[in-house]
């Protein structure tokens, strides 16, 4: 009776931990951002080879028939689940800027055409003059994309090369409309993009952490922190400054008055 009871209960732990494990997995592939519980398929793939290697070298003396192919099948798991891991979970967050463009540029690629929307401080990222710009591979791709609408927002300002930059966004980009939130009353660090693919709403986050170097985070609102920055962003949004049809000609004709 005791072994019967053993058995379920060791029948009911290893279900409950295949199922722990698989719903894990599952949201971390989902998720797509740096996690430690991606440790715990680390340690369940460390703990396999372990096992297999002490079984097979320091207890085979001991035992009058050792089952070589379980133990080599918990070996050969072990190692297949540490790669397996390392490719899918063992997700890269921090990329310098040469890295982080085509990052941003996949990533934007997957979005439904309908809106995409920018964080974007003063958009620098996308260069420092018409000439930068014209150069950039983060705004050439936004804009062979051709999506129905454009929102950004960005910091006010009253820097004449800002306005030209502003400028020429307002004048090329289809559909775009710039509001600005003042950086003195409230300095948003981070830069990011939000889209829809396939109709849910997915998340590029990313800000400096030091010179060249940032760190990128890819969610959705499924996510308790996804759902935060969208929050985030709509509010901002919300409250942010629309600017009218005559400050919109005069980013526009700082610009062309520079061409």
């Amino acid at each position: 009776m005791v072994s019967e009871t053993s058995t379920i209960f060791l029948a009911i732990a290893t279900l409950s931990a295949g199922a722990f494990w698989g719903v894990l997995g599952s949201n971390l592939v989902a998720i797509k951002y740096k996690t430690d519980w991606v440790w715990c398929f680390y340690i369940l793939a460390i703990g396999s080879i372990i096992t297999a290697i002490i079984e097979i070298f320091f207890l085979c003396s001991k035992l009058e028939k050792l089952d070589y192919f379980t133990m080599s099948a918990l070996f050969l798991f072990g190692i297949g689940l540490f790669f397996f891991t390392y490719y899918k979970l063992h997700v890269k967050n921090i990329f310098k800027v040469s890295e982080l463009e085509s990052v941003i540029n996949e990533w934007t690629t997957l979005a439904d055409k309908s809106e995409i929307r920018l964080l974007g401080r003063d958009l620098d990222f996308f260069g420092n003059t018409p000439a930068d710009m014209d150069l950039n591979g983060k705004y050439c791709h936004l804009k062979s994309l051709n999506f129905s609408k454009i929102s950004i927002l960005c910091e006010k300002t009253n820097d004449p090369s800002t306005k030209i930059r502003y400028g020429k966004i307002l004048h090329e980009l289809k559909n775009v409309e710039l509001k600005f939130y003042d950086p003195k009353q409230a300095d948003l660090r981070i830069r990011g993009r939000l889209q829809k693919v396939d109709g849910v709403e997915k998340l590029l986050i990313y800000s400096k952490i030091k010179k060249d170097t940032y760190q990128a985070m890819k969610t959705d609102t499924a996510n308790i922190g996804g759902a935060l920055y969208s929050n985030i962003w709509n509010l901002a949004w919300l409250i942010a400054e629309t600017i009218n049809k005559t400050e919109i000609d005069n980013f526009i004709s700082s610009y062309l008055g520079e061409k």
